[in-house]
């Protein structure tokens, strides 16, 4: 009983430790470092998403990465990503204005929550 404790208590801290950027615990399980940027996706260009959900969703709630991003100002639908980033993953900080068929994007702070990534303005 007290290896399972102490198995699960570890577990929960390397996912707590991959949420909050530590590109150390994401090597390790196979997560891409913060400074790589998104690859490019082949295929039409997509018709823009609408923000989804409501503020007080949990999907929203993940994807401003629990408020610490707000403002947002564009969603991508590009579920073909979740293969090399999963269902969730904290890019940060990222100015390339195409990606995946969708252009004139703007600077921000990208955050996939499957199937979206959502760029939003500010941080706190």
């Amino acid at each position: 009983m007290k290896r399972l404790l102490t198995i699960t208590l570890l577990c929960l801290v390397a996912a707590a430790l991959m949420l909050s950027g530590c590109d150390v615990v994401k090597g390790l399980f196979g997560g891409k470092a913060q400074n790589q940027a998104p690859q490019m996706g082949p295929g039409q260009p997509p018709v823009a998403a609408p923000p989804g959900g409501s503020p007080q969703s949990p999907d929203m709630t993940m994807a401003s990465v629990n408020g610490k991003y707000y403002n947002l100002l564009m969603t991508l639908n590009v579920p073909q990503d979740q293969g090399s980033y999963g269902n969730f993953y904290d890019w940060g900080y990222y100015t390339g204005t195409s990606y995946a068929g969708y252009n004139n994007i703007p600077a921000g702070y990208w955050v996939y929550v499957y199937p979206n990534w959502y760029v939003w303005g500010n941080t706190r």
